[in-house]
């Protein structure tokens, strides 16, 4: 007697992995889609507005056993600032600021205190950068204030938080 085994309408292991990929992959692309900082549809939809915008970063808190002669971080005007990471640029560096002393919180947590062992400084970084409803993008990057990101410079590598985003006018 001859049986014929019907394998139709069964799960098999294949069946399951073939569906579980083609489910992480339509999630994959609905987070670019929709959730990513330079989202896909932003992108698609960008008008192509380009401007240059000025930004600044505040690094800190700095050793300053890094500092050039103990006052100055080793970047300069020129410099073109990297995302540390993701590998594309930033923008150039206009400017730098001198030493400040970073500020701790006292023992008690009432007072800030200077710190003799850090600093902090600021850095403005200039760049094109494509504007869509009042949001930057640099190198689809999306840059605003509050943002913490790692950056590094041909003799430096940081992190940094931007506290301002501004668009250069013709009066600058």
């Amino acid at each position: 007697m001859n049986v014929k085994s019907n394998r139709r309408g069964k799960w098999n292991i294949v069946d399951v992995l073939i569906l579980l990929f083609v489910a992480v992959m339509i999630m994959i692309l609905g987070y670019m889609m929709f959730f990513s900082d330079g989202n896909l549809l932003d992108r698609v939809n960008m008008k192509g507005d380009t401007k240059t915008v000025l930004y600044s970063f505040e690094v800190s808190p700095v050793d300053n056993d890094l500092l050039v002669d103990g006052k100055s971080l080793p970047i300069e005007k020129g410099d073109v600032l990297y995302h540390l990471t993701k590998k594309f640029s930033l923008g150039e560096v206009i400017y730098v600021s001198e030493k400040k002393p970073y500020m701790l919180l006292n023992d008690q947590g009432t007072e800030l205190m200077p710190s003799s062992d850090q600093s902090y400084f600021v850095i403005k970084v200039e760049a094109q950068a494509v504007v869509e409803d009042d949001v930057y993008y640099v190198n689809d990057h999306v840059v605003r204030v509050g943002e913490q990101l790692s950056f590094s410079t041909p003799y430096f590598t940081g992190v940094c938080k931007c506290i301002e985003v501004g668009e250069v006018t013709d009066g600058e």
